[in-house]
Parts: structure tokens; sequence; C-alpha cells
């Protein structure tokens, strides 16, 4: 019983923040965001919490990942 999973990228970490935020009040969808690690704007993220996202994602507890560009690189999810 596989669950489908939807993986978002988007070129912004404030679009990333938002639309996982819409996605989760307005639709109800599992969501959350992955984005860089960077402290140059208010919405950064320690590698643990990136790592931890990431885990949830692919253990299918997350059903849709909102992510930039920039978190792209390292990503492996099995088809």
């Amino acid at each position: 019983n596989r669950r489908e999973s939807v993986l978002v990228f988007v070129e912004q970490r404030e679009v990333a923040y938002q639309l996982s935020l819409e996605l989760r009040e307005r639709l109800g969808i599992s969501t959350d965001y992955l984005i860089g690690l960077c402290s140059k704007t208010d919405i950064h993220e320690a590698a643990s919490d990136m790592l931890e996202r990431f885990r949830r994602f692919k253990a299918g507890l997350t059903t849709c990942l909102v992510a930039t560009s920039t978190a792209e690189e390292g990503i492996d999810v099995p088809a």
C-alpha cells in the first residue's frame, strides 16, 4: 500500500515556505518545505532540520515536499 508523493521545486525560499503552508492549511495536504542552508533571510534551515524533513518525506510521512533548487543537490528519491 504505497502512498503517492510529490516533490515540487521552486526558486525562492519564501515561496517554498509559503506554498507548503498554503497546501497544508487550505487543502489539508501533509506537506513540508526544504530549503538550502543560508542565513541571509529570516527563513533558514539547520542541517539537522533539513535531514529530518527529507527523512519524513522518504518514509512517506509527508506527501508533498516543496524545495528550492539548491536543496535538490544530493536528493536521492527512489521511483
